[in-house]
């Protein structure tokens, strides 16, 4: 061993070295040229699969996606009608019935469905709305037939047990009562919607705290079965999977239910008639909590890709001009969050943050002037930019999970859409010029449109402040404002 190591050691002695002083050309090679970084060129949306839809009977609609590569198969089922077609309102009954559906089936107890889900991996659950309700399935591909069939149990044969109905009552009730108006962000939630919404809007239904004390299961269970003879329903599938091998498990899933009826229609228009001010007294505290929210265009208005623009400049990411401003420049806040609502008919868009009681004016200030500089100077080229790379990026990622395509294409048919009409607001947005987001921010962003400001905090020191800018402020308690206020 030693002998051979030896004869190794005086081969390589004698061996010519490499000359050094020589430049190494490259290989030759067919592939890429990696001794410089590539070109930086611009993010291109790709190509998503279709939707195809399906009639299985007067009522039923299943709309399918096959995306290759899913491991996981995604199912919604959507009822057409929400607690506006089976009660008229947002009430406790309807509330109740969505979230405890999912606990139990007559078959099987709530312990029994949840190790039934933990050893299939099967997530399932039910959801309700104003205007509909849904149940959902996430499971293996390979399991998806045995999700559909407790998916159809969940359906029509849930238990609501009594337990899991007091204990929700009790909850809900004390979150109304207790510990809502000890929490700045619950009382902050309430003003905004109540003070945006009339009375009589679907949105500014106050709380049924009454309908709590009263629920009961056969309420409940009164409310499902109106929903199983009453509402029309839609079925999306996001699989990796072939319709055809799909519609017989989803004519068993859908058997005996929906009904050519009409749906809910959507939520009328909203908003104040005028501005307003809302104070909520929260004693002697050093943190003020404030909420500023404007009208804003609808899905369906063409200003919405502009107007949207402006909103991420604003208030967008960690370093957008509200956050500069108010973060890095002054000190004032953590942070600063601004979000925009739209609705087929209406929209609004909402500034939040939090900052020293004795610094509120200043905070609002500051924010009016950013928000009146964007309005009358537009976006630079580079947020305009920016805004444009993260839609593309956003779009380009709807594939990325099971999760994430099923949220985009139940978005795009939950509004009726296909992906070429989805892709075309993508496109909108790509298409925009410097001036489209300043001719929004004109119109929508004008200081004679009703707003709604909120603050929260002590109101001796915040009066004064608010005072001084001419604000005149409603005061109301906290416990007050989560029942919907006077």
């Amino acid at each position: 061993m030693i002998f051979h190591a030896l004869l190794l050691s005086v081969s390589l002695a004698r061996s010519p070295l490499p000359d050094d002083s020589k430049e190494a050309s490259p290989p030759a090679s067919s592939g890429p040229d990696r001794r410089a970084p590539p070109a930086v060129r611009p993010v291109e949306p790709i190509s998503l699969p279709p939707i195809t839809t399906h009639t299985l009977r007067p009522g039923v609609v299943v709309h399918h996606v096959r995306v290759e590569g899913l491991r996981r198969a995604r199912v919604r089922i959507l009822f057409g009608q929400g607690a506006l077609a089976l009660t008229g309102r947002d009430s406790a009954a309807f509330t109740a019935m969505a979230w405890i559906q999912d606990q139990a089936t007559r078959g099987r107890s709530a312990q029994a469905l949840a190790d039934y889900k933990d050893r299939y991996d099967l997530d399932l659950w039910t959801d309700g709305t104003l205007r509909h309700h849904s149940v959902h399935l996430a499971c293996p591909l390979e399991d998806l037939d045995r999700g559909l069939r407790l998916m159809r149990e969940v359906l029509v044969e849930p238990r609501f047990p009594r337990s899991d109905v007091r204990t929700l009552r009790r909850s809900m009730t004390r979150a109304l009562l207790i510990d809502g108006p000890r929490r700045a962000g619950s009382v902050i939630d309430a003003a905004l919607r109540y003070g945006w919404y009339a009375p009589e809007h679907p949105l500014g239904g106050r709380p049924d705290i009454r309908g709590w004390y009263k629920v009961r299961r056969r309420h409940l269970r009164g409310l499902h079965r109106q929903l199983l003879e009453t509402a029309p329903l839609e079925v999306l599938v996001v699989a990796d999977a072939d319709l055809d091998a799909l519609l017989p498990d989803l004519t068993a899933l859908t058997e005996g239910l929906g009904h050519a009826s009409e749906p809910t229609p959507p939520l009328p228009e909203g908003g104040p008639a005028s501005s307003k001010v809302i104070g909520i007294d929260f004693g002697s505290t050093t943190t003020a909590s404030v909420a500023l929210r404007r009208p804003a265009p609808s899905y369906a208005d063409p200003e919405l890709p502009a107007f949207a623009a402006l909103d991420h400049a604003l208030g967008g990411p960690f370093l957008s001009r509200l956050n500069r401003e108010l973060r890095e420049e002054w000190g004032l806040t953590y942070g600063i969050d601004a979000s925009l609502t739209t609705r087929e008919l209406e929209g609004h868009w909402t500034i939040r943050t939090e900052v020293h009681v004795d610094r509120l004016g200043q905070t609002l200030d500051l924010i009016e002037a950013e928000v009146e500089r964007a309005s009358e100077e537009g976006l630079r080229e580079e947020e305009l930019r920016a805004y444009q790379t993260k839609i593309v990026h956003a779009w380009n990622r709807n594939l990325s999970t099971s999760s994430t395509a099923a949220r985009a294409y139940g978005r795009w048919t939950s509004r009726g859409e296909g992906v070429d009409q989805a892709r075309s607001r993508v496109e909108a947005v790509r298409e925009l010029t410097l001036g489209a987001p300043q001719e929004a921010g004109r119109l929508w962003l004008d200081a004679d449109r009703p707003a709604l400001l909120v603050v929260v905090g002590d109101q001796e020191r915040i009066d004064p402040q608010l005072q001084e800018r001419g604000l005149e402020v409603h005061w109301i308690p906290a416990g007050l404002m989560l029942l919907g206020g006077p």
